[in-house]
């Protein structure tokens, strides 16, 4: 008996509309400090429009988020990157006007309300907002490292001025879903089709 299998890939890509919209950018990982993280980047792409607001949770399933000890909720300053390099790849929320969209960034213009740290242990959402006008973009606007084994749902919306506020939702899973998925299916396939 032959059998045939026929096996669809669909192959997802960003929509690009007139609005703007939010994307995870995985950064990998990097040798210099510490050994087994990944960053990942929550990216905006304004599309001629101004971001005001982002509000985030982190739901985590397992592994943990990386924060420099002598990080904070938000980008680093100069004096404390030129001491401690490896604080680039810190978790924090940031603005257009701040690191790591520019490096010597305002660090004037935001205001950041709640703990990036409580916000990873279940404590709540977390909001930040900027206070001057950006109208270009891609930025980035808060960056993660997490462990290797981290799996971890990111939740929330960006908020822009145009709109009248109107919340852009977005929903994120590290790692993601889909990725697993393809890869459970085509070893399915290959051991039926060895059977056969």
């Amino acid at each position: 008996m032959k059998c045939t299998v026929l096996l669809v890939t669909l192959i997802a890509a960003p929509v690009v509309t007139a609005g703007p919209y939010v994307y995870l950018e995985d950064l990998g990982s990097f040798p210099e400090y510490p050994p087994g993280l990944h960053t990942y980047d929550l990216m905006v792409a304004t599309q001629g429009m101004d971001w005001s607001m982002a509000s985030m949770a982190i739901d985590i399933e397992a592994g943990e988020i990386w924060e420099h000890p002598f990080g904070w909720d938000g980008p680093p300053g100069l004096p404390t990157y030129f001491e401690f390099p490896d604080i680039a790849w810190d978790t924090f929320v940031t603005f257009p006007e701040a690191f790591p969209n520019t490096f010597f960034g305002e660090y004037f213009g935001v205001i950041v309300s709640g703990s990036f740290y409580s916000a990873t242990t279940g404590e709540g959402p977390i909001m930040w907002v900027d206070l001057t006008t950006n109208q270009d973009g891609p930025y980035v606007i808060a960056r993660l490292t997490v462990t290797e084994d981290f799996v971890g749902r990111i939740e929330g919306a960006a908020y822009f001025s145009e709109t009248g506020w109107d919340p852009y939702p977005f929903s994120f899973w590290i790692p993601e879903p889909g990725t697993l998925a393809g890869l459970v299916l085509l070893a399915r396939l290959a051991i039926r089709r060895a059977r056969m």
